[in-house]
């Protein structure tokens, strides 16, 4: 905004103020950079020396990681996305009674054979996406998810009212109703079933 500028994250502190000081301008300092209440600070204060002690680049070396990382984390994203496009199916003729339900309801519906044939690193992030919008993508759901993929038959519980199902060739996602859970199925946790 006029008269404001927040920090350039590509540049280090020592840079700002000596951009700062050339132009003339003032800057203002965080009350709160000096105390380490805040993760980030007991990093900046702790940890980044301790990596500068031993490498002088490890700051500029982290930065042009985190760079790369992010970049790679959009590509992927990117790649995701076409992924899901593309092994989705939108005609309901031949899919199962679920299948052709969730496509009727508006649930997407996507092509196994597409999915096992994707970049494994393209998956995980797929998969990331797709559990995303119901609960944590942690870990432990999304490989619960890839076996899915690759068995190609059962399901997987996320929560009370979501889960992922697979059969006949292609996964969909089905709002199941609480009340019709099989006794002793928990929804805090993930849950694996397979179909016979």
């Amino acid at each position: 905004r006029p008269g404001y500028l927040r920090p350039l994250l590509c540049l280090t502190r020592a840079d700002t103020e000596a951009v700062c000081r050339a132009c003339g301008e003032g800057w203002v300092t965080d009350e709160t950079n000096d105390a380490d209440d805040y993760a980030r600070n007991r990093l900046r204060h702790g940890a980044l020396p301790a990596l500068c002690g031993v490498n002088s680049a490890a700051e500029r070396n982290l930065a042009r990681f985190c760079e790369k990382a992010a970049k790679a984390d959009e590509y992927f994203a990117r790649q995701a996305e076409s992924l899901l496009a593309s092994a989705r199916v939108t005609d309901p003729k031949c899919l199962p009674g679920g299948a052709r339900c969730a496509l009727r309801t508006g649930q997407p519906v996507w092509r196994l054979t597409a999915l096992r044939q994707a970049d494994p690193l393209i998956l995980d992030t797929a998969l990331h996406r797709l559990v995303e919008p119901v609960r944590d993508a942690e870990e432990k759901y999304i490989r619960l998810l890839a076996d899915l993929v690759e068995k190609g038959s059962g399901a997987v519980q996320l929560t009370d009212a979501v889960r992922f199902c697979a059969r006949d060739g292609v996964l969909w996602r089905e709002e199941a109703d609480k009340n019709t859970r099989r006794q002793g199925e928990k929804a805090d946790g993930p849950k694996s079933v397979s179909y016979t």
